[in-house]
């Protein structure tokens, strides 16, 4: 199933230009289902800290290199003109190698507890939810951060690292404070409404139990 995903969704996409039906969701389901590979086969080959140390430098080199090859081909033919950043949409088979790669490596990573970090990591979900919604993010990569203007800046990579570490910051600020507020006392709520439910349940019960008219009075009727 993953091959045909990574297949469909990945490696046409990369080098046929050519978006398929139902990106979006599909492409959610492949990295998921990736996640489950890894934690099905522990023992798989991108495990290995060496192997995943290759992998994500070859795809960074190959995704820088491929930019400039690109800006260069551009110059000389017209089909490859602003094609620079070809590699760099989130179906680009470099860029879904870096991230296995990344992921592989935090695996093998020693283990640790911090509780700063717990904390940070119980708000990344929401992080994802609110930066990858389709109307904050035109307005957070377009409108707010102009990141397009800094396509051709040498200080590209120092912009893109500055504005992911902002947007993540705030993301993680938004659900942090969602979390303690609406979210605390709507946990509450839904909690105080389950006890009021099972005391009904139990007490119906209970009344059952200590009726003469039950289903066994019933049954033998």
């Amino acid at each position: 199933m993953l091959i045909v995903m990574i297949a469909l969704w990945v490696v046409i996409p990369t080098f046929a230009r050519q978006n398929m039906y139902g990106e979006g969701f599909a492409q959610f389901i492949m990295l998921y289902l990736i996640g489950a590979y890894f934690r099905k086969y522990p023992e798989n080959f991108f495990t290995n800290k060496t192997t995943a140390t290759i992998l994500a430098i070859v795809c960074f080199a190959l995704l820088l290199l491929s930019t400039v090859a690109l800006d260069f081909l551009g110059t000389k033919i017209s089909i490859f003109a602003n094609r620079g950043g070809s590699f760099y949409s989130r179906t680009s088979l470099l860029v879904i190698g870096i991230a296995v790669a990344l992921f592989s490596l935090a695996l093998t990573a020693p283990t640790f507890s911090n509780r700063f970090i717990n904390e940070v990591s119980t708000c990344t979900f929401g992080v994802y939810l609110i930066h990858e919604h389709f109307f904050m993010r035109d307005l957070i990569w377009d409108k707010i951060f102009h990141v397009a203007d800094f396509f051709s800046s040498p200080w590209l990579f120092v912009y893109m690292i500055g504005v992911v570490c902002l947007v993540f910051i705030g993301c993680t600020l938004i659900e942090f404070i969602r979390k303690k507020t609406i979210a605390f006392h709507l946990s509450n709520l839904l909690y105080k409404l389950v006890l009021f439910f099972k005391s009904l349940f139990e007490k119906r019960k209970k009344s059952e139990e200590v009726s003469p008219f039950g289903n066994s009075s019933g049954n033998e009727m």
